[in-house]
């Protein structure tokens, strides 16, 4: 058997149809994903990122429009403080990409003790 220059093209050519249809066949799949149950596989990659992306723009708005505060605090002023450290730390994950620097280190800790403390509290 011979092999021709024209085989060899007609492989390639068959080759990265293939893969270009893979491709495209990945992305079908993620749309009827978000279609079907409101979102694809790749917000299960990195889903404290999806969740935290998800919760920023919401967090804002909450301290905004917020009506009252926790019985355990005495004042709305202390609730809003501790809603943008909160925030703070939050959006700190999302703009690094999930990597803190030491310096910010503590803050961000301190933010996220109080949403862990103060979870069942965000709502209006």
């Amino acid at each position: 058997m011979t092999f021709y220059r024209d085989d060899f093209w007609t492989i390639w050519y068959d080759i990265r149809y293939f893969l270009r249809n893979l491709f495209y066949l990945r992305h079908f799949k993620w749309w009827w994903q978000r279609k079907w149950r409101g979102f694809d596989d790749r917000e299960l990659w990195s889903l404290d990122f999806t969740v935290c992306k998800f919760l920023v723009p919401r967090l804002k708005v909450f301290r905004e429009s917020n009506r009252g505060y926790p019985v355990s605090l005495s004042s709305s002023e202390e609730w809003n403080e501790i809603v943008d450290k909160i925030t703070w730390s939050i959006s700190k994950w999302v703009e690094t990409c999930c990597w803190i620097e030491e310096e910010d280190r503590e803050r961000f800790d301190e933010g996220m003790e109080l949403f862990h403390k103060y979870f069942f509290d965000l709502w209006i």
